[in-house]
């Protein structure tokens, strides 16, 4: 055997270092992507929302939503059947909002910016800008920086 061909052939120990620094990048890459979607094994949803729909005595119906996420909520927005909506600053980890339907805004009676048209005037009456006190919701849609759930609520 010559001396160059010597040369190109590593010795055995630099290829069990190869073979291990291959096989531990491999087990890095494994574990992060594990990691990446570890909140998606446990939690329902990508905010951790749950959410449930109660009525007092009186008839009025409010919904009860709760951050079981291990990170805060930031500039949530609340959009129920995709026609009332209700805003908040931020909801804490373990946080828990109670919202009364008639606290929520409803989006086609919101006067835009650049006025409005003929057909949406309908919509000025005191009465139909909020939702009323009885509405049962079906569709619950939660909006934050962080993510975007959709849940169907139970009537």
């Amino acid at each position: 055997m010559s001396a160059a061909t010597q040369l190109l052939d590593a010795p055995p120990n630099v290829r069990a270092l190869r073979t291990r620094a291959a096989a531990l990048y491999a087990l890095g890459c494994l574990l992060s992507v594990l990691w990446a979607v570890s909140a998606d094994l446990f939690m329902d949803n990508a905010l951790g929302a749950t959410a449930r729909v109660d009525a007092t005595e009186e008839g009025t119906t409010y919904l009860t939503i709760r951050n079981d996420a291990d990170f805060p909520w930031q500039n949530v927005r609340l959009e129920v059947d995709g026609r009332y909506f209700y805003r908040l600053p931020s909801v804490p980890s373990g946080g828990q909002i109670d919202a009364r339907l008639s606290d929520f805004l409803n989006a086609y009676a919101l006067p835009r910016p650049t006025g409005m048209f003929y057909w949406e005037r309908v919509a000025e009456r005191p009465d139909r800008t909020r939702a009323a006190e009885n509405h049962t919701p079906r569709r619950l849609v939660i909006a934050a920086e962080q993510a975007t759930v959709e849940l169907v609520l139970a009537p």
